[in-house]
């Protein structure tokens, strides 16, 4: 622990307590001859004037004392839900909600599952988020002082991953809408490209932008998955019980609780980057239950959708035929299932466009993590 203080330049929680940025890595270089001469240099002067002239972030995860923050209105700290329910909501969950009718359990069964565990594990996220305006730090920032320097490196990296593991859901599951709006004349590949693309673009321009985006994007969704219910709720199949029993019955249940919780969970790995810019005298219960309700509600709400549709694949075998088959898959059904049919697409381009939400979050906190 003395070489880790004497790494961050002194006992790093008077740092932390005086804003120092010492912090190898916390620089805020001003001036071209800052980037010394190495093989990175110009490359890094070349940032530095793209993000002067395009007014992107670039100084992600500098810590922001209390002079560089400012009082929040009540209207932007509705932030604290809406930015994880646009985040949140979409096509992704949406796919999730139907491993409760693979793995067996009932529609009633799932539903319980879907609900509870979601808001379990954004419960856990939200504490995680507490840090965020206390420290003013990235959340890979505040892993730095409970794992050290250069153990925090290995957290880091491993963050970038999951990151991007959950930005290729949500691209995937985007391809496939597309590709069903396109009536299969575009291929997977493409629409993933596509999706990937608008993505990255929009993540580039770094947190101010992604507030703004995010506040309102989580409505359309919403309304989104309300007309699902609307339409398919009468072919729901609430009367076939479990297809497993006993201690197979437990074993799937668990499984599907692990990956409901887990989906909104691992949102513990970034959730205090959003907070980082507000007071430091900033109510933790109101950031913890506002995050568990913008991340829990809103993947509940869209997993229960897709358990909802999946149950109605007993009762209407064309759409069973259109889920399973190899060559069309979620976007086609989702196509099949809506009418009128211009109106499915209409409903599936807007679908797709919320794996970008996903992206946008999760490309931009890998960025910072790598």
């Amino acid at each position: 622990m003395a070489a880790y203080n004497e790494k961050l330049g002194g006992d790093h929680e008077v740092a932390l307590e005086s804003g120092s940025s010492d912090i190898p890595g916390g620089e805020n270089f001003t001036t071209s001859s800052d980037y010394g001469t190495g093989v990175l240099a110009s490359l890094r002067r070349f940032e530095a004037r793209m993000d002067r002239a395009l007014g992107v972030e670039s100084e992600a995860i500098v810590r922001k004392t209390e002079k560089d923050k400012r009082s929040v209105p009540w209207h932007e700290e509705l932030n604290m839900a809406l930015i994880w329910a646009s985040g949140t909501i979409g096509i992704s969950c949406f796919a999730t909600g139907f491993l409760g009718w693979e793995f067996g359990p009932s529609l009633k069964q799932s539903l319980l599952i879907y609900v509870f565990a979601s808001i379990l594990g954004g419960s856990v996220s939200s504490y995680c988020a507490t840090f965020g305006a206390a420290t003013g730090l990235r959340q890979v920032s505040v892993s730095r002082y409970s794992f050290g320097w250069y153990p925090n490196k290995i957290i880091a990296f491993l963050n970038g991953i999951e990151q991007l593991g959950w930005a290729s859901v949500a691209t995937i599951s985007g391809g496939l809408a597309l590709t069903a709006v396109a009536d299969g004349h575009i291929s997977l590949i493409i629409g993933v490209v596509i999706i990937a693309l608008l993505s990255l673009a929009i993540s580039f321009l770094g947190l101010k932008y992604i507030l703004i985006y995010e506040r309102y994007a989580w409505c359309i969704y919403f309304i989104v998955f309300m007309i699902i219910f609307g339409m398919v709720g009468p072919y729901a199949d609430n009367k076939t019980p479990a297809s497993s029993l006993g201690i197979n019955l437990l074993g799937n249940v668990l499984s599907l609780v692990a990956i409901v919780y887990g989906s909104s969970a691992s949102w513990a790995t970034m959730a205090s980057d959003y907070y980082a810019h507000y007071l430091a005298n900033t109510l933790m219960l109101k950031v913890w239950l506002m995050t568990t309700t913008g991340i829990g509600i809103p993947i509940a709400i869209g997993m229960t959708a897709g358990a909802t549709v999946a149950s109605a694949l007993n009762n209407v075998h064309a759409w069973q035929t259109a889920y399973t088959d190899p060559h069309q898959g979620l976007g086609f059904l989702i196509r099949d299932m809506l009418h009128p049919r211009g109106f499915a697409k209409f409903l599936l381009v807007l679908l797709s466009f919320s794996g970008i939400n996903t992206n946008i979050m999760s490309l931009y906190l890998s960025a910072i993590s790598f």
